[in-house]
């Protein structure tokens, strides 16, 4: 009976110690990795971190990977806080948090990005694998940007562009505007030399990567100007370069629709509804061209509100053209600036002078008006000669009138 009381307590004593000495490992490696193999996700993120800060980054990705996809939000939130710290990447965080439609992609192609950035190219293709056994036709392209970037000295150029035809194919516009200005290189200068190559190479190493949209967008310009011919229409091009984010090919389709009146509606507007659209999108040009056309049709104090915000908008970007314009408005309408029509006058000056800056013609001409009216022909010829080295034809008249 006693030696059957003292096995209970050797028992309850041995037990304790178990327990303390559990305790004592549940944080240490062999306890994370017991853990792990028990499917805890903390234990398996915690060994991630541990991997991560030790350098092993293979490792970090092979553990990270199962707690991704099965939307762990630690590995979630760590990703796109990787992801966001890139200084070519603009702040994400939020909208990378989130799965999307197809969670699985989404998350295999954050996982790329992030081989990408750390230069784990033996992950990368393990990944860009499982990207196109799970349907993503995005693949191709990403082997050529792997192509170029895993050697950048001295890219296996005829890899990175069999990779370009493959993303062609597949129609991702990227490797379309790429492969075009692949051959475009070559039907210039007969063979692939090395500055183009470093050219190409440049184009695909870019960080970030260039977007669909803005692809599209190139492919158009290439259209328009005949270097390249395609299966679909420059308008529909376009709007394809629109509807994936671009902020400049909805005024670019709007100047096509002005160019081209018989044309019908492109994506059920026409060329106004799309001048409105670059607009909202913030082109400046869009934005100077709309307020051209309000001010144009005799308009009311709230089109001449409209137009002048437009102007100023589009002015607060650089744009020349727009600069003289909200000058002009201000000139003959100095009351939208201030009181006193002197001070709103000054101010159309001002502007003119920063237009001027900017090399815009017909702010030269102006400033050759405003001189010229108060006696200053020398400086009235020194603005009009500028101007009409710049094309302004009303500026070469006023030269021959001050002989």
């Amino acid at each position: 009976m006693a030696n059957n009381w003292l096995w209970r307590l050797g028992a309850v004593g041995g037990a304790g110690a178990l327990i303390v000495i559990g305790g004592l490992a549940w944080n240490t490696e062999p306890g994370l990795r017991m853990r792990a193999a028990l499917g805890q996700q903390p234990a398996q993120m915690a060994l991630v971190l541990r991997d991560y800060q030790a350098g092993d980054l293979s490792s970090a990705f092979a553990r990270i990977d199962p707690l991704l996809l099965a939307e762990h939000e630690p590995a979630v939130a760590l990703v796109c806080e990787l992801l966001s710290q890139r200084p070519a990447y603009p702040p994400q965080t939020p909208a990378c948090l989130e799965a999307g439609d197809q969670p699985q992609l989404r998350r295999l192609a954050q996982l790329s990005d992030l081989a990408v950035f750390a230069r784990q190219w033996d992950v990368l293709a393990g990944l860009l694998d499982r990207r196109e056994a799970a349907g993503d036709t995005r693949v191709a392209f990403e082997r050529a940007r792997a192509a170029a970037l895993s050697r950048p000295e001295a890219p296996d150029m005829e890899d990175v562009v069999t990779h370009l035809r493959a993303s062609a194919q597949a129609t991702d516009p990227r490797g379309q505007y790429l492969l075009a200005v692949y051959q475009l290189g070559l039907a210039a200068d007969g063979e692939a030399s090395i500055p183009f190559e470093r050219t190409l190479a440049t184009l695909l190493t870019q960080e970030p990567a260039i977007a669909p949209a803005d692809a599209y967008f190139e492919l158009a310009k290439l259209m328009q100007a005949g270097a390249i011919s395609s299966d679909l229409a420059y308008a529909e091009v376009l709007r394809r370069a629109d509807q994936l984010g671009n902020p400049y090919a909805a005024g670019h389709l709007a100047q096509y629709l002005i160019a081209n009146p018989g044309m019908a509606p492109v994506g059920g507007l026409e060329a106004d509804g799309w001048m409105a659209r670059a607009a909202a999108k913030g082109d400046p040009v869009a934005r100077y061209n709309l307020a051209v056309q309000m001010l144009a049709a005799e308009p009311d104090a709230a089109a001449i509100s409209e137009a002048e915000g437009l102007l100023r908008a589009s002015a607060e970007t650089g744009f020349a053209p727009a600069t003289t314009r909200l000058g002009a408005l201000y000139w003959r309408r100095p009351q939208l600036v201030a009181e006193d029509a002197d001070t709103g006058r000054r101010r159309a000056v001002d502007l003119w002078i920063r237009a001027a800056d900017l090399g815009d013609a017909n702010a030269f001409f102006n400033l050759g008006e405003v001189a010229r009216t108060q006696g200053e022909i020398e400086q009235a010829r020194d603005y009009y000669q500028q101007a009409a080295e710049r094309g302004n034809a009303g500026a070469v008249e006023a030269l021959g009138a001050l002989e």
